[in-house]
């Protein structure tokens, strides 16, 4: 029966210490994750950079702006994107050509 509480004991000092180190690293990524949200909500940034991006690219970038709450920020990237994109492409916002109506 000791043997048996002393490796209980033992697994869940080990578990313990293992939640410890998890929760530190996931203190680091979350201040991370909040510098580079405050960082990507610039309007100034996002049209610089936004009509550089693929759809891809500015897709994700806005799915991670949603999840940190900034839903704003993520419409902000997702128009500066759409300003460059070209007929056909996902974000494209001017008007479809009469021949692409009948294609």
């Amino acid at each position: 029966m000791r043997a048996q509480r002393d490796t209980t004991v033992f697994a869940l000092t080990v578990a313990a210490d293992i939640v410890g180190t998890l929760e530190s690293e996931l203190s680091v990524l979350r201040t991370a994750s909040d510098d580079l949200v405050d960082l990507l909500d610039d309007g100034l940034l996002a049209a610089g950079i936004g009509e550089h991006l693929n759809c891809g690219e500015v897709e994700r970038l806005a799915d991670f702006l949603k999840a940190n709450d900034r839903t704003r920020a993520a419409d902000m990237w997702l128009y500066c994107h759409a300003e460059s994109d070209d007929e056909g492409d996902s974000h494209y916002k001017g008007e479809t050509s009469q021949l692409a109506l009948t294609a």
